[in-house]
């Protein structure tokens, strides 16, 4: 019965002014059967012969054998209450007695282990307090091992990818409005050496020391996008350390780009781009979509992303 959603069927009983099903647990089908011997009554319809019916357990049985499997396998509801208690085990149980002594002295009768958390050796560690408290108590203070059932889990899913991006700022027209600055830095410096605020970057490309010096205001610089695209950056400004660059397009850049310094039209230097930090990507889904097992490619990753760019449109 509790594979169905019974939330309509509930709330249509309810109206009549009928018993819900909420808590049959312990007589599930005679609860069901006194429900559709009042709606028979009510719809006129003839009861069915009581000695044609399954035997099953009732409303007086069903409590009553409950309360001997539950003394059975929880002993007797201690003096003086009404219930037994019991106690999730933190992991911090499994290092310090005092914590589980006191726990059983206030009257815990069951030591739940969550074996979702922690591990073999801290359950163990766990129950050992627990029957040396017992033991130094006199009391009977029992375990349950709550067992970690069936966890959806996915296979190894590629982290993110060794990426910077860069965007154009457009106005409602789709002119350009604000130009992106692109610092290509010494791969020995931190961070580019930028005099002015003025030339303050937006995204850093390192690169080695021997090709960023060949590099002049007014060159041009070619990298190859994630997508496999060329994007031309200006050279705007040169110092000791770093050059700054500007784009007429936004763009995602992977780690060990191919790049060339481009002079009057002619190619006077290539090389690629260095490390790139790490961006962990989400996993994002939409309704239609199907999952599998199947790691995904850092260019393929991108390139769906990156899709449309040539419009600057993210996809």
């Amino acid at each position: 019965m509790r594979q169905r959603d019974l939330r309509d069927l509930r709330s249509r009983l309810a109206s009549l002014g009928l018993s819900s099903l909420r808590r049959v647990e312990s007589s599930t089908l005679d609860g069901l059967e006194a429900v559709i011997a009042i709606l028979e009554s009510l719809s006129g319809e003839l009861p069915r012969d009581p000695s044609a019916l399954v035997p099953y357990v009732d409303f007086e049985s069903g409590p009553a054998i409950l309360a001997v499997q539950a003394e059975h396998l929880l002993e007797p509801v201690p003096k003086g209450r009404g219930v037994r208690i019991m106690v999730t085990m933190a992991s911090e149980a499994a290092d310090y007695y005092g914590l589980v002594k006191g726990l059983i002295n206030a009257g815990m009768d069951v030591m739940r282990v969550n074996c979702t958390h922690d591990a073999e050796l801290e359950w163990e560690r766990m129950i050992a307090f627990m029957r040396r408290a017992n033991q130094e108590s006199g009391k009977h203070c029992k375990t349950l091992l709550d067992l970690g059932g069936p966890k959806l889990r996915t296979c190894s899913i590629h982290n993110g990818n060794h990426v910077v991006r860069w965007k154009v700022g457009r106005d409602r027209r789709g002119a350009v409005v604000a130009r992106p600055r692109i610092a290509l830095a010494s791969k020995s410096a931190r961070k580019p050496v930028t005099p002015e605020p003025s030339t303050q970057a937006d995204v850093v490309l390192p690169l080695a020391e021997t090709l960023l010096h060949t590099t002049q205001v007014g060159d041009i610089v070619e990298v190859k996008d994630s997508c496999g695209k060329k994007r031309r950056l200006a050279v705007i400004h040169k110092d000791d350390h770093a050059c700054v660059c500007t784009c007429e397009r936004s763009d995602y850049i992977l780690s060990r780009g191919k790049l060339s310094v481009l002079r009057n039209g002619k190619e006077i230097a290539a090389g690629q781009i260095g490390e790139l930090p790490l961006v962990e990507e989400p996993i994002r889904l939409h309704r239609g979509d199907s999952l599998s097992n199947r790691t995904i490619d850092d260019a393929a990753s991108l390139q769906d992303r990156c899709r449309g760019m040539d419009q600057d449109h993210e996809v």
